[in-house]
């Protein structure tokens, strides 16, 4: 999360837990998938140096899922993490345990309202999942329950129109298929399915995401395995990119595969506030960007770097070069 009012001031959340304390690797046991991370870093310098924030080690089993600086105040910052949701009031001195619902998923601020804090919990069945509000800043929480699944084994991303912000949506979904969309007019009192396209597919416990036009509220991206695009608030919705997976080495210039294409699993998805023409979309397989609202994509990977890393590797004790 990066400081509105000092772009130098960066923070950033370490570990990515999915199943409460039961990360390993592998595609055995899919749902184990992810890591364990070490707190909270931050830069105030750009990202040249860095010091932990909030302090966890590594052997605690720990990971933050998501950050949010307020806009209005950015002192104030908030924090999904596996142990539930944490406050910091002082830009990241120190930080309280305010929602203590284990896995906390997305937060969400009120863009004008900032004593309006929204946050989702739970995946992979833990206890007390679900859509929490905060009318005070953060001092105390409670459900939304009005509309909204009694039981869900996936997990739920929220998103707020920046136009209109008593509009909120959210992508509900079991470990292994979508519920639905659900959205609120009345900022979060109550809530309705607006379709229960399959989004997240087999990935309701690992990539799925919405992100709401800037300047129309009716008209959002949701992504999951593909991404799926509504101009009507979800009275309907269709299908913009169809799962063609590049393979290879990736062109230094220009896209890695077809006009229709994004890799599949899409972790995030955003709008450019100040271009609604460029969307951006994180995946599995780097980063994606659509210069036409969501109607087709091109890669934009040349010079990004990352690897993933599995278990198990070995050198040979002979021969230093294997």
């Amino acid at each position: 999360a990066i400081s509105p009012v000092d772009a130098r001031t960066i923070y950033i959340g370490t570990g990515e837990v999915y199943n409460y304390q039961n990360t390993a690797p592998g595609i055995g046991n899919r749902i184990t998938r992810g890591s364990y991370g070490f707190g909270i870093l931050k830069t105030t310098d750009g990202g040249e140096t860095w010091t932990k924030s909030l302090d966890w080690s590594y052997e605690s089993m720990r990971g933050v899922q998501d950050l949010a600086i307020n806009p209005q105040n950015p002192n104030t910052i908030f924090a999904a993490t596996s142990e539930g949701t944490y406050r910091s009031t002082n830009a990241g001195e120190s930080w309280q345990l305010v929602n203590n619902v284990l896995m906390g998923i997305d937060v969400d601020i009120h863009p004008t309202d900032t004593s309006i804090v929204y946050v989702s919990h739970g995946n992979l069945g833990t206890d007390g999942k679900g859509i929490y509000r905060s009318t005070d800043g953060g001092g105390t929480f409670s459900q939304l329950k009005d509309g909204l699944p009694n039981s869900f084994t996936g997990k739920v991303l929220l998103a707020i129109s920046p136009s209109e912000p008593n509009i909120i949506y959210a992508s509900v979904a079991d470990s292994f298929e979508s519920i639905g969309l659900y959205k609120s007019e009345d900022g979060g009192d109550s809530w309705e399915r607006a379709y229960n396209t399959d989004v997240a597919k087999w990935q309701g416990w690992f990539s799925h995401d919405i992100a709401i036009h800037p300047e129309d509220s009716e008209t959002l991206i949701h992504v999951g395995v593909d991404s799926w695009k509504t101009t009507n608030g979800g009275l309907s919705v269709t299908q913009k990119s169809f799962g063609e997976q590049p393979r290879g080495t990736p062109p230094l210039v220009g896209p890695d595969a077809g006009p229709s294409s994004i890799h599949n699993d899409i972790h995030a998805v955003a709008y450019d506030p100040t271009n609604a023409d460029n969307v951006y979309y994180a995946t599995d397989g780097g980063i994606f960007k659509s210069t036409d609202g969501g109607e087709s994509f091109g890669s934009v990977n040349s010079g990004l770097q990352t690897t993933q890393f599995y278990a198990n590797f070995g050198n040979s004790q002979q021969d230093s070069l294997f």
